[in-house]
Formats: C-alpha cells, structure tokens, sequence
C-alpha cells in the first residue's frame, strides 16, 4: 500500500520519482523513475 501512495504522490504533483527500487514502480508508465543519485533540478 505505501508504494501506492508514493507513486500517486509522484503522479500529482508531477514529480520524478527518486527510488533505489525500480521494480516497484517501473510498470507505472506515467511516472518517470530516477535513482537518488542521478538526480539534478
């Protein structure tokens, strides 16, 4: 359930989804997935 939030947080707002745990989320195609330390503004 908390993967759920996290993603639908990510989804609203529009955001990158920063995640070390891509299988989680990698069938989400709406959400763009980017390791912790790839992570530039």
């Amino acid at each position: 359930m908390p993967d759920y939030v996290i993603a639908a947080t990510a989804w609203a707002k529009n955001l990158p989804l920063l995640t070390r745990n891509k299988k989680h989320f990698q069938h989400i195609k709406e959400i763009k997935l980017v390791p912790p330390y790839e992570y530039e503004k």
